[in-house]
């Protein structure tokens, strides 16, 4: 029954390769929750579709500079959280997090796109913290966090062998 599947929809993230710039990888796995499609572009920008059309609900600019991009300028995919001691009705009960390849942890009300209030500093924590110096492009995110028991658990990669001061790996939690 394959000959008789067809295309129901397609969506532009909007990304592409700045001239010079030719580091750019759509690598990014959707994630559906409810009538929901959420993904994220090569430059970390969140979008949340409509499951059955494809049209934007909603589009989040996470302002990743090019000068953080290490090989490539890439996002596997994002996570989804429900807040269990929040209220159904209040903001951020429903998140959706992110790494980014500058290194930040984003939290994003899934129903608005808006970065949620009460997570680290209006909505987005710092990996860099505690790692010493970290130039651009040493240290990005790639892949979204596993969320375990209520904690946001991500590791980040490192660009190997390019300084001997470069920063180690590091595996962390924010719950």
């Amino acid at each position: 029954n394959v000959d008789e599947l067809e295309r129901a929809w397609v969506t532009r993230t909007g990304d592409m390769p700045i001239e010079n710039l030719k580091k750019w990888a759509a690598e990014t796995t959707p994630l559906k929750v409810g009538d929901t499609v959420y993904l994220c572009t090569a430059m970390n920008n969140v979008l949340a579709l409509d499951a059955a059309t494809g049209a934007v609900r909603w589009k989040y600019n996470a302002g990743v500079s090019t000068d953080w991009i290490p090989y490539s300028a890439s996002c596997r995919g994002v996570a989804y959280h429900e807040a269990p001691n929040l209220p159904a009705n209040a903001p951020c009960k429903r998140r959706i997090l992110e790494g980014t390849l500058d290194a930040r942890l984003i939290a994003l009300d899934a129903n608005d796109g808006k970065p949620c209030a009460d997570f680290g500093a209006s909505g987005e924590v710092s990996l860099l913290a505690g790692m010493g110096e970290v130039h651009p492009a040493m240290v990005a995110v790639t892949s979204p966090p596993t969320i375990i028991r209520g904690v946001a658990v991500l590791g980040h990669q490192v660009l190997d062998g390019q300084r001997r001061d470069a920063p180690s790996g590091v595996i962390r939690g924010y719950d």
